[in-house]
């Protein structure tokens, strides 16, 4: 039952807010969901009512975390620069969030070995999201002469694969310990140069 005056949309929305917080704070490991519980004003039951596992609502959060990265890094590439300029802004947003969100931040560092140690459908959902764009972004530069690709969703999937190093919140982390074997621009523009 949701909290008195609360939808289940609002009790819903509650619970990932109260336990994002408790997670930037704690870390994910120290958190529990009777902390969560406590922060919403209500029993752990209805915590585990609405989200079942404390994992589904750390994956709710990712979920929404990552959709956040992707909208503002296609917010990147809504001008009239050439696809090129626009491929280079969009994946230089993603890097500097994760760098941001998972590098910087240790006690979200937590929240990604999670991730990927349980395998979310949110993860995966976030790269297909991200090589649609690419995508689109070959897609144009072809269709106005500045790229030279015969199949675009290729391209884009192995763009996905060779942008790894710089998306993969701990590979992210290794690159900037080993800033000596190249910055982020580098492998930007040799991917470019493949396009053409």
């Amino acid at each position: 039952m949701a909290r008195p005056g609360l939808t289940e949309g609002e009790t819903r929305d509650l619970i990932v807010e109260k336990a994002e917080a408790l997670f930037h704070k704690h870390g994910y490991k120290k958190a529990t969901v009777a902390d969560i519980a406590k922060a919403c004003g209500f029993s752990s039951a209805n915590v585990h009512r609405v989200f079942g596992t404390k994992s589904a609502i750390n994956e709710e959060i990712a979920s929404r975390l990552l959709g956040a990265f992707l909208e503002d890094a296609k917010r990147a590439t809504r001008s009239n620069a050439g696809a090129s300029a626009r491929f280079s802004a969009f994946v230089t947003r993603l890097h500097d969030q994760t760098v941001a969100t998972f590098v910087e931040r240790p006690e979200m560092h937590e929240m990604c070995v999670a991730a990927l140690e349980e395998d979310w459908g949110a993860v995966k959902a976030y790269r297909l999201a991200v090589i649609d764009t690419i995508n689109i972004i070959v897609d144009e530069g072809v269709a106005s002469g500045e790229f030279v690709i015969a199949d675009t969703a290729q391209a884009a999937k192995g763009a996905m694969m060779a942008l790894h190093r710089l998306l993969h919140p701990l590979v992210a982390a290794e690159l900037r310990k080993h800033a000596d074997e190249g910055a982020p621009a580098d492998l930007i523009s040799l991917i470019l140069r493949s396009f053409k």
